[in-house]
């Protein structure tokens, strides 16, 4: 899935092609809503467009993954090498410290690829009783 197929994310989708385009990404973004697998998307379609060898390009600069080549194929499939999601093991919605340690001891060593390695922490976040 392309930035173009997320209409109601207009906004998060323009600033992302904003900074790609100006080579200012910055080192993470916290995407919040209620539509989780719709953000889990164009998070996934972020970590495409920086790792996609046939990338839509804007000024010279990737701007847009392709959707076909092996890199994006990859990362749809959850295949690639240097793309790691970490999700709550439980209910409680809580990514644990022995989750952390073993994304550490998996992603950080080096890259596997020549793709940028890209870490997705997915639903960690839990709202606070008032």
């Amino acid at each position: 899935m392309a930035f173009k197929n997320f209409p109601r994310q207009m906004q998060g989708v323009q600033l992302l092609q904003r900074s790609l385009a100006r080579g200012r990404l910055g080192h993470a973004y916290l995407f919040t809503g209620h539509q989780l697998e719709e953000l889990e998307s164009l998070a996934r379609t972020l970590a495409k467009t920086l790792n996609c060898r046939k990338p839509v390009k804007t000024g010279g600069v990737a701007t847009d993954c392709c959707d076909d080549c092996p890199a994006c194929r990859k990362i749809d499939n959850d295949t690639h090498a240097d793309m790691h999601w970490v999700r709550p093991e439980s209910k409680s919605r809580v990514v644990t410290i022995e989750q952390m340690r073993e994304l550490m001891r998996r992603a950080v060593p080096r890259c596997r690829s020549p793709d940028l390695p890209v870490t997705l922490l997915a639903c960690a976040l839990r709202k606070l009783a008032a």
